[in-house]
């Protein structure tokens, strides 16, 4: 029996239902950059939709399409977004002076999956949706999160 459908029957016991889990997988690939231009040249050709954007000075959620920034923003620090065929982009610093370029692609899996929706900052009644995939750890017995792919912004719906 695979973990996806041992949650399952399990999920059947319960009292109170536990978040749906599906199977699916994700493709991941990064590139380092150096420079702060290069930051958001790069980030801007990823052509995010939706997303967040973390500068020096200044944090911004959007949608349909990236904002302008503004020179007194300062420099890209992190962001994450969503372009028009479902691509996930993250972007964070490493703490050395560069930044990692990571590109989340759906593929078909078997992975666990689930969606879960974060109340974002500042913006009262806005949501972050993420799609967490989940790996079985023998040596713990736990499924833990892998990784977790931005999905979207969503208004007035905490729950999946």
């Amino acid at each position: 029996m695979s973990v996806l459908d041992a949650y399952r029957r399990l999920a059947d016991m319960q009292d109170k239902p536990l978040p749906a889990m599906e199977a699916g997988g994700v493709e991941l690939s990064s590139e380092t950059l150096r420079d702060a231009e290069q930051v958001l040249e790069r980030w801007s050709a990823c052509a995010p939709v939706q997303g967040w954007l973390l500068f020096q000075s200044h944090q911004a959620l959007f949608d349909n399409g990236m904002p302008t920034p503004a020179p007194a923003w300062g420099n890209l620090l992190a962001a994450e977004g969503v372009d028009a065929d479902d691509i996930s982009w993250s972007l964070a610093q490493t703490g050395d002076g560069r930044w990692i370029l990571t590109r989340l692609a759906p593929v078909a899996g078997e992975q666990p999956m689930d969606e879960v929706r974060l109340l974002a900052s500042g913006v009262p009644d806005t949501y972050l949706r993420y799609q967490r995939y989940w790996q079985y750890r023998p040596e713990s017995g736990r499924l833990e999160q892998a990784v977790a792919r931005f999905r979207g912004i969503v208004q007035g719906a905490p729950h999946v």
